[in-house]
């Protein structure tokens, strides 16, 4: 599993270093579970990013497939 939609928006999963790229700069956002802590390796692509959509579940794929 490295793709997956959350209460409509999309979730990937990436490397600690590219999640934590991406939600610093307002790409992304932490993707929580409801435990109340971030998960490290997964990220949430907000709607409004669904231009990358495909980018990300590409990346995404790249990553998990090393």
């Amino acid at each position: 599993l490295f793709v997956m939609f959350y209460k409509g928006e999309l979730v990937v999963k990436l490397s600690p270093e590219r999640v934590t790229e991406l939600v610093c700069s307002g790409e992304g956002l932490p993707h929580d579970v409801g435990t109340g802590k971030p998960m490290k390796d997964w990220v949430k692509c907000p709607v409004s990013k669904k231009d990358q959509w495909i980018q990300y579940c590409e990346e995404s794929k790249s990553y998990v497939m090393k």
